[in-house]
């Protein structure tokens, strides 16, 4: 499951990989999974992807947003994945939920994956974890409410509810 801080370093990296690609092809999932929705047939999602250029990303709490320019952005987030950058030649995996494929022949993919804090160029994240077990019943450090634990979709979420009202 994506926490902020992944989100927060994956926008950085999309932001100094991929602003200004062009997508040359746009595919979603070869591998069906119960936790991934698409808005988009197939074929629908390779049309509005074709010619289109990575804009600058964002993030929204659990959800990074990536801008298609002109007129689309590309939504990440909630129940995680493993979104991975491959350089001109580099080899894609061959299950993936989204595939982008760009004119200077570099990839962007993404795979359903609940943890392994992975970046965009398949390293270890290194992010001071804040909310985790170890902060429950604590005060959240920026409005001091204390932290909660609640189950979610199989798993568990910690979080602030003075922040994330």
């Amino acid at each position: 499951m994506f926490e902020l801080p992944e989100l927060l370093t994956l926008a950085v990296q999309v932001n100094e990989t991929l602003d200004g690609k062009v997508v040359r092809k746009g595919s979603l999932g070869n591998a069906p999974h119960k936790f991934v929705w698409y808005n988009r047939s197939p074929g629908e999602f390779e049309a509005l992807t074709r010619g289109k250029k990575i804009g600058k990303a964002w993030v929204r709490g659990k959800w990074l947003f990536i801008p298609r320019e002109p007129g689309y952005v590309l939504l990440l987030g909630e129940c995680g994945a493993r979104v991975l950058f491959h350089p001109p030649g580099a080899a894609v995996p061959k299950k993936f939920r989204l595939h982008l494929a760009f004119e200077d022949g570099s990839a962007l993919t993404a795979m359903t994956q609940m943890w392994d804090e992975l970046d965009l160029h398949n390293r270890r994240g290194g992010y001071v974890r804040i909310m985790d077990k170890n902060a429950v019943g604590r005060p959240c450090p920026q409005c001091r409410s204390k932290v909660e634990k609640i189950q979610y979709l199989g798993g568990v979420c910690y979080y602030c509810p003075g922040c994330q009202e």
